[in-house]
């Protein structure tokens, strides 16, 4: 039987720690955790792909148990860590799997480094560009209205400070399949975004999106090769980071979790391991899809 056990790493790579959840043996599979979340977000999924996988779930600079520098929060840096993480331990993953933020950094390792990712998949979060700041008010009122509160300089540590179950736990709530959060879940989540440190890093994902953008104006023209998987929950983003895909990856499929928001690794983790392992098999030269 496959020891599916998760186990708890640290990797130094000099000027940064990052701590790992690890499972399985076999071919790697690299699962990238958002905000305001760390790798625990993926213990169910990594329990059932451990049955026949290695997977490595790193937390972000900044987040979990990692290091926590004031600085390097764009999507780009963040790649890059987990390139260094990657070269280090002299992996080379056959998927790598982004959600919310994570999505974003897997986006950019697979274009820097293409090599590290032979398939890609990205959960409800789709690329940044100019088109970003054109959105109606009427979506970044109702939608998004976080992202520019959390870009404001220090008002959002200033408010949050003090109450952060309150304020994360709002966002939690938000699922449309609210058991999915163990309540042992969101008291480790909180346990260490009330870190003052790991709060503000947290907000500096949001003030990076400026560089992020910049980053993506950088890659006009350039197309990802590998198979890319879509993945939006059905009460979320739907068939919408997708979309933001088409045109820039050639080999793109796109697929909407039912009875799921936002946090699909939580709200539906079999029907996401479903989508993943048939991704995993799939030829790769199957025809895109909008």
């Amino acid at each position: 039987m496959a020891d599916t056990e998760i186990r708890s790493v640290f990797v130094d790579l000099g000027d940064l720690r990052l701590h790992c959840r690890t499972a399985g043996q076999g071919p790697a599979v690299v699962l990238l955790h958002g905000w305001p979340q760390t790798s625990r977000a993926w213990r169910r999924v990594m329990t059932d792909l451990a049955a026949d996988h290695l997977v490595i779930a790193p937390d972000l600079r900044g987040f979990g148990q990692s290091s926590c520098p004031p600085t390097g929060y764009d999507k780009r840096t963040l790649a890059g860590d987990v390139q260094r993480l990657l070269d280090h331990l002299g992996i080379q993953p056959m998927a790598v799997v982004g959600h919310d933020w994570g999505s974003l950094v897997a986006y950019s390792l697979a274009h820097d480094a293409p090599r590290l990712v032979p398939r890609l998949v990205m959960i409800e979060l789709g690329v940044f560009d100019d088109r970003f700041w054109e959105l109606p008010l009427r979506i970044v009122a109702n939608a998004i209205w976080h992202m520019p509160f959390h870009r404001v300089p220090d008002l959002p540590e200033t408010l949050v400070t003090g109450r952060v179950r309150e304020y994360l736990g709002w966002f939690y709530a938000t699922g449309h399949n609210r058991a999915g959060f163990a309540q042992d879940d969101i008291d480790e989540y909180i346990r260490c975004y009330e870190h003052p440190e790991r709060l503000h890093a947290g907000f500096e994902l949001y003030r990076a999106i400026d560089r992020d953008i910049a980053d993506q104006r950088a890659r006009t023209g350039v197309t990802l090769k590998m198979p890319v998987l879509a993945i939006g929950g059905e009460f979320s983003q739907g068939d919408a980071i997708g979309h933001s895909l088409t045109g820039i990856a050639e080999n793109l499929r796109s697929e909407i979790v039912a009875d799921a928001a936002h946090w699909i690794p939580e709200e539906q983790p079999e029907a996401l391991v479903r989508l993943l392992r048939d991704f995993f098999v799939e030829p790769a030269d199957h025809p895109s899809q909008g």
